[in-house]
């Protein structure tokens, strides 16, 4: 390996990819924490490196928080709407896909800040 890639992660050969992405497939904590069913699809997608590029990354991260946000219901007993969104939504998903699947693009980073701080500008309470 030429020492300037050195760094980089090599690539998985076909068995251990199939490995990965079983162990995530049967992950305790995606059935524990109520996750979307589209995070985990993204997760396999960003694995398999299906999504070629940040931008092409960051913009399938940010329609997954759209269908997240459109299907989220804050418990009954919320006090703090922005507060839930973060802790209970975005932070999980996000940690997911850095974590479990491919470490995120600059890009992804910073839209995830901005998408948190959009949610803390919000109304603390919804009507």
């Amino acid at each position: 390996m030429v020492s300037l890639f050195s760094h980089l992660p090599r690539p998985m050969a076909p068995l251990e990819l199939h490995h990965q992405l079983s162990s995530i497939s049967s992950n305790n904590q995606l059935s524990n924490n109520h996750i979307h069913p589209a995070i985990p699809t993204l997760g396999h997608l960003y694995i398999t490196h299906s999504l070629l590029g940040g931008n092409a990354r960051c913009r399938a991260m940010l329609q997954t928080f759209a269908l997240l946000l459109q299907a989220y219901t804050p418990p009954p007993t919320s006090r703090d709407f922005r507060h839930d969104v973060d802790h209970s939504l975005l932070k999980p998903a996000f940690q997911y896909w850095t974590t479990q699947c491919r470490p995120h693009s600059v890009s992804m980073g910073n839209a995830f800040s901005f998408l948190k701080l959009a949610v803390a500008n919000l109304e603390r309470e919804l009507e």
